[in-house]
């Protein structure tokens, strides 16, 4: 599923409480020979319940190895970021997301614009959250 380049975009969210090893197995995944050859940028966000969007979107263009020079705004971040991944077949991990606007509100359309391949795993601890950012939600308990 997560090795096609039929669909743009693939988005998988793992669910379950705290300390179930939602991180362990993204990390697993991420750290894959499967994934680090197929998906040629990997990138990794720590979310958590408080974060900065400006310092979300900085980070997603500094892993992409990209350049944001002194854009300091959202406003000035998102088209960088959506320039820095245009092209790229890339794989995101967004880790320990509370709200489901980290990905509908601030990097879908941007990210989603890329004509490239892409796979998103979100790992959360609410099911609400993974519902609205994905329809293949892998439970963790089932994993």
């Amino acid at each position: 599923m997560i090795f096609s380049h039929e669909d743009n975009f693939k988005i998988v969210a793992v669910t379950g409480m705290g300390g179930i090893g939602k991180t362990t197995l993204a990390q697993r995944v991420y750290n894959h020979v499967k994934i680090k050859n197929f998906y040629p940028t990997t990138i990794w966000i720590c979310v958590s319940r408080k974060f900065s969007e400006v310092e979300l979107i900085q980070e997603i263009i500094r892993q992409a190895r990209g350049d944001y020079g002194q854009a300091k705004t959202k406003a000035e971040l998102l088209p960088i970021m959506a320039n820095t991944v245009a092209n790229k077949c890339l794989f995101l991990v967004l880790d320990d997301i509370w709200s489901a606007d980290v990905w509908n509100a601030l990097l879908c359309t941007p990210l989603h614009s890329t004509p490239r391949c892409g796979c998103v795993l979100v790992t959360t601890r609410h099911q609400d959250v993974a519902r609205k950012v994905t329809y293949q939600i892998k439970s963790g308990a089932a994993l």
